[in-house]
């Protein structure tokens, strides 16, 4: 039995929900293919994550994709790169708010997803589902997460589909705010295709 490891966020900012969060905790158990998800609810904490990234990918999944939100964001985006910096003029939930500092100072300057997008965003629209390719996961811990995760896979030798999915703002997220938002069972059904995607990879 193959396993996708499937990771969301708390909500930050001062936020009530994170939709990443609410996601993971949906497919939690699911199945999507012949891979078992198991999902977990991370902290927004540039300290904190990379260690919790390492003991996941030291469970061995088959495929592993992380979720975060990109506020204002009208469509699923799907990361192509995670990069080695750390910046935010907003501070994560520990109130660290790193200026412009690397995230390995001995990595590389980037990494890439493991996970082949072109057949995911193929999947997504042929769904109906909005979807775009993106190669900057920005600066704060959704790219910490990507930058790590592909990190301790190289170390550990494993080659498996790993890539980052931006997520928009849930309805409730917007009543006070002209920003774009996307429904949870959307979302959802979205991240189930990538995943799909991941665990044909897998095989």
């Amino acid at each position: 039995m193959s396993t996708l490891l499937l990771t969301g966020f708390d909500p930050f900012d001062g936020a009530r929900v994170n939709p990443s969060g609410e996601v993971a905790r949906r497919l939690d158990g699911s199945r999507i293919g012949t891979a078992t998800v198991i999902a977990r609810v991370l902290p927004v904490s540039f300290t904190r994550l990379p260690a919790l990234i390492g003991e996941l990918v030291a469970t061995k999944p088959d495929a592993l994709l992380g979720m975060g939100l990109a506020s204002g964001e009208p469509m699923i985006r799907l990361e192509q790169f995670g990069i080695n910096r750390a910046h935010s003029e907003r501070a994560d939930n520990d109130g660290l708010a790193p200026v412009d500092r690397p995230l390995d100072a001995t990595g590389p300057a980037a990494r890439i997803a493991t996970l082949a997008l072109a057949p995911a965003l193929e999947r997504l629209r042929g769904a109906g589902i909005p979807a775009r390719l993106s190669f900057h996961a920005g600066t704060h811990c959704c790219n910490l997460w990507l930058y790590h995760a592909l990190g301790a896979l190289e170390r550990s030798d494993r080659r498996i589909p790993c890539a980052f999915v931006h997520l928009p703002c849930l309805p409730e997220q917007t009543l006070e705010t002209p920003l774009a938002s996307m429904p949870l069972d959307l979302m959802v059904e979205a991240v189930r295709h990538v995943a799909a995607t991941a665990v044909g990879e897998a095989r």
